[in-house]
C-alpha cells in the first residue's frame, strides 16, 4: 500500500559516483489519526499541534543532512509536513500526484473499530490482494 509521505531526495558525491539515497518521512500525526477514522484520499485532514510539533522536530534533525528536494503527495497532511520541512531546511517541495494514498473506496470515512468489525482486518485482505475487496471499491495493491 501506498501510504501519503514526503519523499526527501539527498545526492552524495564520492569519487565521481553519485550516491543517491530517499528518505521516505510519514506526515505527523493528523486529525483523522487522534479520531481513529481512515482518510485515504478522499478526505482532507489537517496535521493536529502535536503533527506539527513531531514534524518540526524531525525537520530539525534534517538540517545537517544535505536535501536537494522534497516530494509530497497532494494530500492536505502531507502537503502541510513538506511545508515544514521545507521552511525549516531551506528546500522547496513539489506537489506530485502519483504520490497519493491507496484509494479505499467505500472504507474511506469509517471509524478503525467500524472497520474492523465490518470486514475483519481489512490490510491483512489488502496485501493479500483479497478479490472480495473490489465489491467496496477498494484500489489493488498490485
Amino acid at each position: 500500500m501506498q501510504s501519503c509521505m514526503c519523499i526527501i531526495y539527498i545526492n552524495f558525491w564520492r569519487c565521481h559516483i553519485i550516491l543517491a539515497l530517499v528518505l521516505m518521512m510519514r506526515h505527523g500525526e493528523a486529525e483523522n489519526n487522534v479520531k481513529h477514522i481512515l482518510a485515504g484520499r478522499e478526505l482532507e485532514y489537517h496535521l493536529t499541534e502535536r503533527g506539527r510539533e513531531q514534524v518540526a522536530s524531525t525537520a530539525e534533525g534534517l538540517k545537517s543532512v544535505p536535501v536537494e528536494a522534497i516530494y509530497t503527495s497532494p494530500i492536505t497532511r502531507t502537503v502541510e509536513t513538506a511545508k515544514i520541512v521545507s521552511e525549516t531546511i531551506g528546500v522547496d517541495y513539489t506537489i506530485d500526484d502519483r504520490l497519493v494514498e491507496t484509494d479505499m473506496g467505500s472504507i474511506v470515512g469509517m471509524s478503525y473499530n467500524e472497520a474492523l468489525e465490518k470486514f475483519g482486518n481489512i490490510f491483512l485482505r489488502f496485501y493479500h490482494d483479497d478479490p472480495t475487496l473490489r465489491n467496496l471499491h477498494v484500489e489493488r495493491f498490485s
